[in-house]
């Protein structure tokens, strides 16, 4: 077996990337409801979406609209109102997320609802070529990359949320060009025009994903991240200036969460709902009317508070408990970064650290908006992080063994 510490420029990657279009047609071919979930490649969600990308295309929006509409009965996936009945109720929030449909206008014009893929594909396909490329530059083995990109491939929630037609791939690939980026930073010479040159490209980054999705709490929790690490360790700090940091990040910070308001807050799901309601009443003395049944009995500030503990806990048992029967690789994964980092939390370096913060932190993000099933929906901007964290863990692991051999 080749050294972990070795690298060859041709195989890895072709094996990857076969590996990776075998599962992308996997994807395309045998798809639909599987054990009650919906893995169809086009989703409720998607035809708002796909209605805006025909209207990018120059229709008019009932044209788009019974466009959409005969698209999804073809596919046998009927949808019923008109765009007047539709729009305000379920595309009305997705108005400003026109970075994938405007991308999509030229596919879905030429090829349909099938269209709506095109963008999707090659975005997982340009993610998995730069974590491939950042995963190189930190001179890991190609035994470790392969295993890692093998993993996420082979995941069913990766493939069931990235190649469909929702906008998540496009999300995962400006995620992915932020950690891509964090790479060359800690791997380069720290100078005056690398630092304007990231806070450009991290600043457009969190434009095109505000107009993606929402993702201020993915920012955020990335720029708290890097700030804690920093905190933490010598080597970031004799790097960067603490001055560069704190003003770099608060500016940023505002941006992200002044960008995600303009195109809809991501704290908008029924348990933030309830967090926020419960603080208000904790602090007022006051029973509410708000619950997560929405019923109209009063509620007290401790009975509120157990039924959204309860809510979260039923998240978390939900999407773990799916991740363990549904997608054991995706499972793996997480379970070598976080008990990896943890164990080896002084060797194990920088930015392992901050891609289990990130991946960790984000997962308990998505219990402020999530809804039980989504099966690791919500998790996708962290991807990235969670497979370069996990690739550096067993690495060292593969370097250990091949070392005591």
């Amino acid at each position: 077996m080749q050294s972990p510490g070795k690298t060859n420029a041709k195989w890895p990657l072709a094996l990857i990337l076969s590996f990776l279009a075998l599962s992308i047609l996997s994807r395309i071919f045998y798809n639909g409801q599987i054990l009650g979930l919906d893995y169809s490649l086009y989703y409720p969600d998607g035809v708002c979406y796909t209605a805006h990308a025909y209207e990018f295309s120059g229709l008019s929006p009932q044209e788009a609209w019974d466009e959409t509409r005969q698209n999804y009965q073809e596919a046998e996936l009927p949808i019923s109102g008109t765009i007047q009945d539709y729009r305000p109720q379920s595309c009305q929030s997705v108005q400003a997320r026109v970075i994938y449909p405007l991308l999509s206008a030229p596919f879905a014009s030429l090829f349909g609802l099938k269209g709506m893929l095109m963008v999707p594909i090659a975005a997982v396909l340009l993610s998995f070529l730069l974590i491939f490329f950042a995963l190189r530059r930190l001179k890991l083995g190609d035994t470790s990359i392969v295993i890692g990109l093998f993993a996420l491939a082979a995941s069913s929630s990766f493939m069931r949320w990235n190649i469909s037609n929702l906008p998540e791939s496009l999300l995962l690939l400006w995620s992915t060009l932020s950690v891509f980026l964090l790479v060359l930073l800690l791997e380069s010479t720290p100078s005056r025009r690398n630092t304007l040159l990231a806070l450009f490209t991290v600043t457009a980054l969190i434009v095109v994903s505000a107009l993606t999705k929402r993702s201020a709490h993915f920012w955020t929790i990335l720029f708290v991240s890097l700030a804690l690490i920093y905190l933490l360790s010598p080597v970031l700090r004799a790097r960067i200036r603490w001055q560069i940091l704190t003003g770099v990040s608060s500016l940023l910070l505002i941006l992200t969460w002044i960008a995600d308001r303009l195109t809809g807050s991501f704290l908008g799901g029924q348990n933030s709902l309830w967090i926020a309601t419960t603080t208000t009443s904790c602090l007022k003395g006051e029973q509410v009317f708000v619950n997560p049944e929405n019923v109209t009995t009063p509620l007290t500030c401790n009975q509120l508070t157990q039924k959204a503990t309860i809510n979260i806990f039923n998240f978390v048992i939900t999407e773990i408990g799916q991740l363990a029967v549904l997608d054991k690789p995706l499972f793996l994964i997480c379970g070598v970064l976080i008990i990896g980092v943890l164990i080896t939390w002084r060797a194990v370096g920088d930015l392992a650290r901050i891609c289990l913060l990130v991946s960790v932190s984000t997962f308990g993000a998505t219990m402020l908006n999530a809804t039980l099933g989504l099966n690791f929906r919500l998790m996708t901007p962290a991807i990235p992080y969670l497979i370069i964290g996990s690739v550096i863990v067993l690495d060292k692991v593969i370097r250990k063994s091949d070392a005591q051999i």
